[in-house]
Order: C-alpha cells, then structure tokens, then sequence
C-alpha cells in the first residue's frame, strides 16, 4: 500500500516511549512503552485538528508540551504527564477577522518562545509572523515579517541555545522565496530579514536543518513549468547575510509533496511523495552530492504516514529530525538505513 494522508505527531522520550497525538475526529493520546505496547489512549479534545493548529514538543526533561489553536479563536497551553493532561489559556484572539495558522512552542528553561502565523481573513493573501518571548520574567512580543502570499506551508526554526533562526516563504517579485531572520536573546528583538533564494519560481512546502554552526540546509518544492521539483539549497548565514553554497535539482519530479531534510549521524537524507510514493535521496559530504532517488517498495498491507517528530534532545545528539515516514501500525522510520526510532533496523529496501 502506498501514503494515506494522515500526519500525527510522534514524540519520543529518553526511555524509548513514545507519545502519539492521533488527529482525527479530535485529538487522541495513544502512550506505547518501550517495547510499543500500547499502555494508554485517550480523546482529550473534540473538533476538526491537524498540523496546521496544533504542535507538540518533548524538552530535554521528557516533559511533553504543546500548543492548540481552538475554533473560538484561543490558543490552549497543553501538559501531557504521563494519564494527566492539563490544558489553559495562553492567548485569545478577540478580533473576529483574524486567525492563528501554524503555532509552535518551545521551552528552554525557563525561557518560552511561542510563534504563529496571524492571518487578516478578510485579505486571505496576507498575514503577519509574530513571535512571543517569555524571559523568565515578562513576555515580548515582537513582529518579525509581513507576509504577502497565501500561507501553505509552516516556517522552520532553528536553535543555537535560546537563539532561534526563523525559515519562512514570503512574495518577491510574484514569486515565493525563502527568508531568514535572527533573534538576538539579549536584547529580545529581531533583525531585519533577510532573502535566502533568489531562484524566481514558486515555491511550497519547507524544510531546514543546521549543520555545522551557521551552515544551513534547505529543501522545497520549486515549480518549473508547472512540474515541482524537489529542490536542495544550501548555505552559510554570516554578517546578516545567506552566502550560498549549493543550488541542486534533487529530482526533477512531476508532483514533489511533503519533501524534508534530516541528519542522522554524519549523513543528510531528503525524503519526499511523488504520486502517494515515497522517495529517499542521501548526501555523505555534508550536501555537495547527493545520491540518486532511491523509491520505497512497501511490500506489506500497511499504509504509510507522515509524522510530525520530536524526541528528547539529550537521547538523540546526533539526530536532527522534524518529519519521518512510517507505517500506520507500527512505528518506525522509513526509506532509510537503519530505524531512527530504536537501536534495531527496519527493513527499508
């Protein structure tokens, strides 16, 4: 069977458990054990969620945490510790024409950063990126771009410590391209962005990964006559300035969806969907070269989904994952070497 268009997310703790937030029909808690027994399951929230308003973390405490975006305009807190789930109010909006897309939430300490699209619904082409930070003692909140084209797809965010960079897709010239803003702790403020591509073609779909310091992968979908290709562009971020390095057509794709980049180990892999099929490509130097589209056989009566993953940053140092593939029923990381759920491997020819 092929992808079946369901993306949860999947949280992974420092002792192998695993935390499922199921969208569908609501928000279900699905808790497995190490050994993916399923221990506890449970609907938490009713109503129409996915992606788009949601997101959920694990911190390197294990403690699980997340952001939902509500119908009646409130953004909700959420604390997942283990059966208990605590749920209050972190903002509402009370401007009816407005509306939050894509909340993301990350905690450092003692430090919060809380992002989100705020979209004008009487002008569905506009929309601001708005960024709150709480210090630990009071929170700022900051506007860090105008946005000009119909949001499709979620910016990326980077950490060095509690200094996020921020990847989103704005207009230039009728065409999306990447920009890319720092956040500057010490003085709680943003610079001016600045325009990663200047490919000038449409763009959808978004992701990024840091590796080494300063060093940024990014991979899209890029239109070329209406044909979107899987796109691969790399770079370096210095003087408030994006120094490119690599501009590759990864595979000249009829139809590239949902395509990501990760790092596991010393290793890059872009994975994308061409026509429900999942497609792997691998890079060992670090992004100069990449390997030719290798295409998942799914030999069993499985679909495949797309999860949306985190894990505890201190069990998966060599890990940089926001996505994977993996089967509905049993979890796990497909179209790659080894399992980066568990130390065992999967069968992934």
């Amino acid at each position: 069977m092929s992808f079946e268009r369901k993306f949860n997310t999947l949280l992974g703790k420092s002792d192998n458990s695993l935390y499922e937030l199921y969208y569908d029909n609501g928000i279900e808690l699905y808790i497995y054990d190490k050994d993916s027994k399923l221990k506890y399951k449970k609907k938490f929230v009713t109503g129409n969620y996915n992606f788009s308003n949601t997101f959920f973390d694990v911190d390197n405490k294990d403690s699980v945490y997340g952001v939902i975006y509500t119908k009646d305009n409130t953004l909700l807190y959420t604390y997942i510790n283990q059966e208990h789930i605590y749920k209050s109010t972190l903002l509402k909006i009370d401007n009816p024409n407005f509306k939050i897309t894509f909340p993301y939430i990350k905690k450092i300490d003692n430090k919060i950063h809380l992002f989100y699209y705020l979209v004008d619904t009487t002008r569905s082409d506009e929309c601001t990126l708005i960024h709150y930070y709480y210090n630990g003692d009071k929170w700022v909140k900051s506007e860090i771009d105008k946005i000009k084209y119909f949001i499709l797809s979620n910016f990326v965010i980077t950490f060095n410590d509690n200094n996020p960079t921020i990847f989103y897709l704005n207009d230039n010239k009728g065409y999306e391209e990447v920009f890319i803003a720092r956040f500057n702790e010490k003085t709680s403020s943003w610079n001016s962005s600045i325009q990663g591509t200047n490919t000038g073609k449409t763009k959808v779909y978004l992701s990024a990964i840091e590796s080494p310091k300063n060093y940024y992968h990014i991979v899209f979908s890029e239109n070329n006559s209406d044909r979107y290709h899987c796109a691969y562009y790399s770079g370096e971020l210095a003087d408030n300035k994006f120094i490119r390095k690599d501009y590759i057509i990864i595979q000249d794709a009829v139809a590239c969806e949902f395509p990501h980049i990760l790092k596991s180990n010393n290793e890059l892999y872009i994975q994308w969907l061409e026509f429900s099929e999942l497609f792997t490509s691998f890079s060992e130097d670090n992004g100069s070269t990449w390997s030719s589209p290798k295409f998942f056989f799914n030999d069993t009566d499985d679909s495949i989904i797309r999860y949306d993953y985190k894990s505890n940053p201190k069990k998966n140092l060599q890990l940089d994952v926001s996505y994977i593939f993996s089967y509905k029923t049993s979890h796990c990381s497909l179209g790659i070497p080894s399992n980066l759920l568990s130390d065992e491997g999967v069968n992934n020819k």
